[in-house]
């Protein structure tokens, strides 16, 4: 299962504490004694992904990171932005979502099934997410009417599918239901971290 960390809130109470936050994360990805007892493997190798929302004076920025490297290996910025000038620490929040991946069996080890994932619901809100844990691929794709045959099953992970999935069933804003509807799907765990 992957390891992933989610921040959200004011740059000013952020900033000294997020660099220990993804340090740690790094760190877990390199040597997870959890993943060595479960599977026998200890890292988290089959890439990294990130999310950084950051709202500042009514203006709205998006970035999105994917490297098939560990994130060990890439070592991201710890810092939440480019310059840390006070104007920019007391009037900006900020989301931020980081995905360091271990695939699950039978799932592709590519670009395109490394995290965050977005689509568009039918509103035409872009829905962000990752995920970790394991979902019925097979069973989601059915539901969304995606053949086993297309090289959208073959190309994309489970949590894909399951992005996919949410964005066709959002009706709007995202209700306790939507997660509980999702657990019938839910093979190993539904960690998740869903925004539009």
């Amino acid at each position: 299962m992957c390891r992933i960390l989610i921040s959200a809130g004011k740059s000013s109470k952020l900033y000294n504490i997020y660099p220990d936050l993804v340090s740690s994360l790094i760190k877990a990805s390199r040597y997870d004694e959890y993943k060595f007892r479960l599977y026998g493997s200890t890292s988290h190798e089959d890439g990294w992904g990130r999310l950084n929302i950051q709202a500042l004076d009514g203006s709205l920025s998006i970035s999105i990171h994917k490297s098939l490297r560990p994130i060990y290996v890439d070592k991201p910025t710890i810092r939440l932005a480019p310059y840390p000038f006070e104007e920019y620490l007391e009037n900006t929040y900020i989301i931020d979502f980081m995905h360091s991946r271990a695939s699950s069996k039978g799932m592709p080890t590519n670009i395109f099934s490394v995290q965050p994932f977005y689509a568009t619901t039918e509103e035409g809100y872009k829905l962000y997410l990752i995920h970790n844990g394991k979902v019925d691929k097979e069973v989601l794709a059915d539901e969304l009417d995606i053949s086993k045959d297309s090289n959208l099953y073959k190309l994309y992970s489970d949590s894909y599918i399951l992005t996919l999935y949410i964005a066709k069933i959002f009706s709007g804003e995202i209700k306790p239901d939507i997660v509980k509807n999702l657990v019938k799907y839910t093979s190993t765990a539904l960690n998740i971290g869903v925004i539009l």
